[in-house]
């Protein structure tokens, strides 16, 4: 080869190293990368599962018992949540139909949207979805499901009144039961 002519491009031999470089260095940050997404969302949960015990200790304080209406308890999220949040009670003080998230925006009195709230074939989420979390007048666990990483298995935490947080199904670890 003449040596002008090498001066002006890449050989072919040369570019397949560089695109298996990048291609080896894509499948090393693409999975990572992915987990932190999902971990996010599931800082989310925790966060509002936080919230909605400082909600239920505050209403606690001046009713004497606890409550599985978010009404009462005038939890109203803002933007766009991935995870429906609340009970699957519904019996304290009496049966409100406003013991989860997904409910209490049908209700039309809230400001936050739940477009995505939906399980990865698009089907909304709700009460049924939720892991076990019920209120008694003495104690409670709050719950919350959603789908972290568009996978059909449904990241699942519950809080207690004490703040321990559990997590039923994770998500992250492809829905392995802790």
């Amino acid at each position: 080869m003449h040596p002008s002519l090498r001066a002006l491009g890449f050989s072919l031999i040369e570019l397949l190293v560089t695109l298996a470089i990048v291609s080896v260095l894509s499948s090393l940050a693409i999975p990572r990368f992915m987990a932190y997404r999902t971990r996010s969302a599931q800082s989310e949960a925790k966060t509002t599962l936080g919230l909605l015990v400082k909600t239920e200790i505050a209403y606690y304080s001046e009713a004497e018992t606890f409550t599985d209406d978010l009404g009462r308890l005038g939890l109203d999220l803002t933007g766009n949540p991935r995870y429906v949040y609340g009970f699957t009670s519904d019996n304290l003080p009496g049966p409100s139909g406003r013991n989860d998230t997904a409910e209490l925006a049908a209700g039309g009195s809230t400001s936050f949207s739940t477009s995505k709230m939906i399980d990865s074939y698009g089907v909304v989420l709700a009460e049924g979805d939720l892991p076990p979390a019920v209120v008694t007048s003495t104690d409670f666990t709050a719950g919350a499901v959603g789908n972290a990483d568009f996978d059909a298995t449904l990241d699942q935490w519950t809080v207690n009144r004490h703040g321990q947080y559990v997590a039923v199904v994770d998500d992250v670890d492809n829905g392995v039961s802790p």
